[in-house]
């Protein structure tokens, strides 16, 4: 102890026992040449080899010890050695009460010293690329990049990044066709969704694309343990995939006695191995998420990857993320809320508290927004993404009117005496009608509506809705009188009707199947509904030629989307219409012309010759080009057309609507805190 080494060493234990049998150890002097003299001879009496000559009570050992600590322990020392040590002595000392000042005015520091106090501070960021839209900011966890997807005029997709530190973005290049983007633990990629059917990462230093795995699904996580989980069919589980790549397997399952018909929206928690995932189920009584009552409700919950938790927290139709310092982040009608998450026992904490208003949403459950592990917060704001107009133009392009002021329209339809037109709009989406003539909208729906459908006398609107489920086709009549009357109800998810016989019988309707399968209603006799086509690809948006023979529609079947015409009884014949992709036919109401949009964002005119069950189609011709706006879960671009095909409505963006804006939160955390 006064040394600082051991009296006697040893290789082994026996040479140690023998050292101590027979070695001497060195002078304490020889180690510590300011130590007093007499406390070498204290120690070497204690360490003698004959005990009788060590020393024999412990109070002899206390007053020798207690002997050097006075002046005695000087005794024995030639007077320059003892004025050295006592020169040394007074300077350690003086050293000694050096130290201990300096430390007591640190320890005074340290605990009178506040904490710099983190302060909110919000920030808007854009650029002068101009999109159709942008949509799904995802904030690196790191939070020094921003994420986000846009759609260009000629309805590409595409991942963008801006740096947080840098006044530009930039794409990245190879990410054409992707989809809900989302970021890998580390910040160095990105992985996506790629033509609705491949599960694709790519690093966002530079680099090509790379496949994780072939699936029909749409949005993910990645967990710290190298594990992507995403959502896959619409009455599927939440599948799990090594990033690595590999064949993806159930993560969770479906338990239809608890009424749930599919799993979707999974974000990992810190562990890497428990992560949130929202469940739509059935309900037979009781209240909605959305607080109607109806048969469907979505609930947020907490599972693992181990299969050891599942776990319901609340209801909630919105995606939610996990972020630091521990809160829950989703939404509730567009208000972005934060609630306290304990990660040891899983379970909520507190209320909800509200951290920003009229967060943007497109699709099922998807409001846009993000956050990093740095509390770094981005979102996108409705009223920024949601201004659009209804204009009329004629066969060139000539714009001749426009209907109303701006707002947030969705899907329009025109009526078949071209004197009314309906459409959806606002957030809850609801169904309304303006006379063309009289200048005069008035509201239909009060129950949520959207993608309106008018009947061949006009005095009926078919419209998809939440309300009494997921999946339902609901009618009403225009004129607002009697209750509206469910026609459908999907057995496997969402639907939305998109045209209505000219015999009135029918309402073709695009429903959820495998992919988005072509159903015919029978309005007559609703067990005689009639699937029409029923395959893996994706079938979307059917009319019905007038005559009733011929049924167009859009389909993915090559690859990307393209106009088809299918005959609906005889031989099924079948005829490609556009040569170079194609969105949202619809028949002039004489069945001599079909009009369509192409990839290039243009109106395309076929001329269409139907003799006796065979059809002759004309040579394609565009008509003009025009940003419009595209209905994001429903694949329809928002138009349509008079009945003598002279008079195009269309619904397009606003100037300021094209301008890629999201809002930053620094530290957004800081505030709730307070």
């Amino acid at each position: 102890m006064v040394t600082g080494q051991r009296a006697f060493t040893g290789d082994s234990k026996a040479s140690l026992i023998g050292s101590i049998m027979r070695d001497e150890p060195r002078a304490i002097s020889e180690l510590q040449p300011t130590s007093p003299p007499a406390l070498d001879r204290l120690i070497k009496k204690c360490l003698q080899k004959d005990p009788d000559r060590r020393w024999q009570t412990a109070g002899d050992l206390r007053d020798e010890l207690d002997w050097i600590a006075s002046a005695g322990s000087q005794a024995g020392v030639p007077t320059p050695v003892s004025s050295r040590r006592r020169l040394h002595l007074r300077l350690s000392w003086s050293l000694f009460a050096v130290a201990g000042v300096i430390a007591i005015l640190l320890a005074v520091l340290h605990f009178l010293r506040t904490d710099p106090v983190r302060k909110t501070s919000r920030f808007t960021i854009s650029t002068e690329q101009r999109f159709e839209s942008v949509q799904c900011p995802r904030i690196s966890p790191d939070g020094k990049l921003l994420a986000f997807l846009t759609v260009d005029s000629t309805g590409t997709y595409k991942i963008w990044i801006r740096p947080l530190n840098a006044l530009e973005a930039y794409p990245l290049p190879g990410t054409e066709g992707a989809f809900r983007p989302f970021w890998s633990p580390d910040s160095r990629y990105l992985a996506y969704v790629g033509n609705l059917d491949q599960l694709k990462k790519v690093p966002v230093s530079g680099g090509p694309p790379q496949l994780i795995c072939e699936f029909a699904g749409s949005d993910g996580c990645w967990g710290k343990n190298g594990t992507i989980l995403f959502d896959y069919g619409p009455t599927d589980p939440i599948m799990q995939v090594p990033a690595a790549g590999g064949t993806p397997t159930p993560a969770t399952t479906i338990d239809t006695e608890r009424g749930e018909i599919y799993h979707m929206w999974p974000w990992f928690l810190p562990d890497g191995n428990h992560f949130l995932y929202l469940v739509n189920r059935s309900l037979t009584q009781g209240q909605n998420s959305t607080g109607m009552i109806g048969e469907t409700s979505s609930a947020l919950r907490v599972g693992s990857l181990d299969g050891s938790v599942d776990r319901e927290l609340f209801l909630s139709d919105s995606r939610a993320e996990y972020c630091e310092p521990g809160y829950i982040l989703y939404c509730a009608e567009g208000v972005l809320l934060a609630r306290r998450f304990d990660t040891d026992r899983l379970e909520v904490v507190g209320e909800p508290i509200p951290v920003a208003e009229n967060i943007a949403i497109s699709g099922s459950h998807s409001y846009h927004f993000g956050a990093s592990d740095d509390a770094t917060l981005v979102y996108q704001s409705s009223v920024a993404g949601g201004v659009k107009r209804i204009i009329v133009v004629d066969r060139v392009g000539q714009e001749l009117d426009t209907l109303g002021a701006p707002a947030d329209y969705g899907d329009i339809a025109l009526s078949p005496d071209g004197k009314r037109l309906a459409f959806d709009m606002g957030r809850g989406s609801d169904i309304w009608i303006e006379d063309l003539t009289l200048d005069v909208r008035s509201r239909l729906t009060f129950d949520g509506g959207s993608v309106p459908v008018w009947s061949p006398d006009g005095e009926q609107i078919a419209y998809r809705t939440s309300s009494g489920g997921a999946g339902v086709i609901k009618t009403r009549r225009t004129n607002g009188t009697g209750i509206p009357n469910t026609v459908y109800r999907s057995p496997r998810g969402g639907s939305f009707p998109t045209d209505w016989s000219h015999d009135g019988q029918y309402i073709c309707a695009t429903s959820w199947g495998e992919g988005f399968d072509i159903v015919l209603v029978d309005l007559l006799d609703s067990s005689n509904n009639v699937s029409v086509l029923h395959e893996s690809c994706l079938e979307v948006n059917p009319q019905i030629s007038p005559d009733g023979r011929f049924l167009v529609y859009q389909s993915d079947e090559s690859g990307r989307y393209q106009i088809y015409i299918r005959e609906l009884g005889g031989n099924q014949g079948k005829w490609q219409v556009s040569p170079e992709g194609g969105y949202k036919p619809v028949w002039r109401d004489d069945g001599r012309e079909i009009f369509y949009w192409d990839a290039a964002r243009r109106l395309i005119t076929v001329p269409v010759d139907i003799e006796e069950g065979s059809i002759t189609l004309g040579v394609s011709e565009p008509l003009f080009a025009r940003t419009t706006v595209r209905s994001a879960n429903t694949h329809r671009i928002c138009y349509d057309v008079s009945s003598d095909g002279q008079r195009f409505y269309i619904n397009v963006p606003t100037g300021d609507d094209n301008q890629m804006e999201f809002v930053v939160v620094l530290n957004w955390d800081a505030e709730q805190e307070d």
